[in-house]
């Protein structure tokens, strides 16, 4: 439902927020890693009949691997240019959909996926699971926030090099 995918959203903009507020990282390829991961479970749930659960764990996966592959150019730069080589990402995606129609189906969309219930059949109760889950990742980055871990993060923000002085891993950081 629309809440469902609201709520989705939130915690794509909590982490935003982590990364680019707190970290000082434009990395703006995030809608290039929600589309591999949703393509990676789509494709498992029709071409392979794998249920909703099942393609979980593959679409993390997948879906971290291209994170990682996406964020390599983060370990020498930042700033603008951070955004513009992870801008390049999103802008070849959907040109990388219509490339491999045969296996994407392209514009088409994958159709028909089987419904993904979270939590039994009741509706009520996948919005209440969403909710839960949207504030799980909000108590998390809260924390963390508050952490050794978000601190170091505002000072991979605020001055690089003092962090990297005082013996902060940046490249473990990053990651």
């Amino acid at each position: 439902s629309r809440y469902e995918l609201v709520l989705t959203y939130m915690m794509v903009a909590i982490g935003l927020n982590f990364g680019f507020g707190y970290g000082g990282q434009l990395a703006i390829a995030q809608p290039v890693v929600m589309g591999v991961a949703a393509y990676t479970a789509g494709l498992l749930n029709v071409n392979r009949h794998w249920n909703s659960w099942a393609t979980l764990v593959p679409a993390l996966v997948v879906g971290s691997l291209v994170n990682v592959l996406v964020s390599l150019p983060g370990f020498r730069l930042r700033g603008w240019y951070l955004a513009i080589t992870t801008f390049f990402a999103v802008a070849v995606f959907p040109d990388l959909l219509s490339a491999t129609q045969h296996l994407t189906h392209g514009d088409d969309g994958l159709g028909p996926i089987d419904k993904f219930r979270w939590v039994g059949d009741n509706p009520s109760l996948e919005h209440w699971f969403v909710l839960a889950l949207t504030g799980v990742c909000w108590l998390a980055v809260w924390r963390l926030v508050y952490s050794r871990w978000g601190i170091m993060a505002r000072s991979l923000r605020d001055s690089p090099n003092a962090a990297q002085a005082s013996g902060v891993n940046m490249p473990g950081l990053k990651v």
